[in-house]
């Protein structure tokens, strides 16, 4: 069905390759079996993945499924007008002109409250949860005499972004704080865990707050605990209490942190880590949180905290266009679980503490397994020609096969793709009543060799 949400098309043609081997004799009237997987691509920066069909099909002209896209891509953005997403930022294939195939898909969730059409509030910062389906926004009240700040809380799980309208009217649940948010962190592993910042000096509350039952039925059963630290030495709270705390990382990727709730904060005099952030409770309601400040890190404020948690594998396929066929790559993640600092005033920095080894695997096409002996080869016959001419080739390796033909001036006359082949022994006829009398130089490119002959035409 064209209309399941986080959906695509996956094409089979003659260019597929089942199980990641490639096969000589896969032609129209083979089957595909349940259990069967191919590498697709998604819309989204065409990036691959591994799709496993759960029934059987047979391979006929033009035969297209519709499948569930895993590799999805949401931009939500903030405006003075309202809160967006952009469900296919990374298609580059959609264009925002009106009447393209493939539009880009702009929709407003939520309009800015206005009194006599001026903004009342400003939304500030937004989180979401790993999955996609809940969104939390933080808006400042404007011209508020004291610092207010509401705490929103999206459902997007019934949302088919793919065919929505340019404006959703959504109504969010509502919690409200007595000061700005600064920063809003969710738990990739768990959604109910969320750190809340607020830049406030000289407090009376703790400028961190932690919950673990963000996602709680209703939202106002949602219990956010104001974090203290304890200095062992002279027993005073020391942060985050009277510093600004503007940023938090809540580390999702080191497994030697599992099961230890690891966060890192972003104050106006660097970093702190702490092992547990959901904290001991203590008293009043409150939970102590051991906050640690990191070395190496400058006395400055630390405006935003991101970490690379990614650890994807290097894919290799082939790419046909038309008739042409390119050799493709995606290359692996670099240094998986490293987090990244944005300071004011003295640049990025990098913390490769958490960071974890690459993921070395390979996917992609192998060739069959089968030893030969071919030599390769390239022969025209007859030549010289004048109608038509035949061009035997021969390829000891399995490769994509390009055959061009070139003046003696060495521009490119014409080009040809002959897809995939095995190894083995080929035979093409050209046409060259077009080319004019003269010597011309025939090429076969493969991913491991180039063959050269002279072709007369008379």
């Amino acid at each position: 069905s064209s209309t399941l949400p986080d959906t695509m098309n996956l094409s089979i043609d003659k260019n597929t390759v089942v199980n990641f081997i490639y096969d000589s004799t896969w032609r129209e009237g083979s089957w595909i079996n349940a259990g069967d997987s191919v590498l697709a691509r998604s819309p989204n920066m065409e990036y691959p993945f591994t799709y496993v069909f759960p029934e059987d099909y047979q391979y006929n002209q033009d035969t297209v499924i519709r499948i569930l896209n895993p590799i999805q891509s949401r931009l939500f953005f903030i405006t003075t007008k309202g809160l967006y997403v952009c469900s296919n930022i990374n298609d580059y294939m959609a264009s925002p002109l009106g009447g393209s195939i493939t539009p880009i898909s702009m929709v407003r969730l939520y309009d800015t409250k206005k009194f006599a059409n001026v903004p009342t509030e400003n939304l500030h910062c937004l989180a979401i949860t790993d999955d996609g389906k809940t969104l939390f926004v933080s808006a400042d009240k404007v011209g508020a005499v004291a610092d207010t700040s509401f705490l929103y809380r999206f459902d997007l799980s019934s949302f088919d972004w793919q065919h929505s309208s340019n404006a959703i009217a959504m109504t969010p649940e509502i919690l409200t704080f007595p000061r700005k948010i600064s920063s809003i962190a969710v738990d990739k592993h768990n959604g109910n865990n969320v750190i809340l910042t607020f830049g406030t000096y000289l407090s009376a509350n703790s400028n961190v707050q932690v919950s673990s039952n963000a996602l709680a039925q209703p939202f106002t059963d949602a219990l956010f605990q104001e974090t203290i630290n304890i200095d062992d030495i002279n027993g005073e709270d020391f942060l985050p209490n009277n510093k600004p705390v503007f940023c938090a990382l809540i580390e999702s990727v080191n497994p030697d942190n599992e099961g230890k709730n690891v966060a890192y904060i972003g104050a106006e005099d660097g970093i702190y880590k702490t092992e547990n952030y959901l904290g001991e409770a203590s008293t009043g309601g409150k939970l102590n949180v051991n906050w640690v400040k990191m070395e190496g890190i400058p006395n400055v404020p630390i405006f935003q905290l991101v970490q690379q948690n990614m650890r994807l594998p290097r894919y290799e396929f082939y790419n046909t266009v038309a008739q042409n066929t390119y050799f493709t790559t995606f290359e692996a993640t670099q240094l998986p679980g490293a987090i990244y600092a944005a300071s004011y005033g003295k640049g990025l920095f990098a913390y490769l503490g958490d960071t974890i080894e690459m993921n070395n695997q390979t996917i992609g096409i192998k060739d069959n397994a089968i030893l030969s002996n071919l030599q390769e080869s390239l022969r025209i016959y007859p030549n010289p020609a004048n109608v038509s001419a035949s061009l035997n080739y021969t390829i000891n390796k399995a490769s994509d096969v390009l055959l061009q033909i070139y003046d003696m001036n060495g521009r490119l006359i014409s080009s040809f793709s002959q897809g995939r082949k095995a190894r083995g022994n080929y035979s093409v006829d050209i046409n060259v009543q077009n080319l004019k009398s003269g010597i011309y130089m025939v090429r076969v490119v493969t991913n491991n060799s180039i063959q050269r002959a002279k072709l007369i035409v008379q």
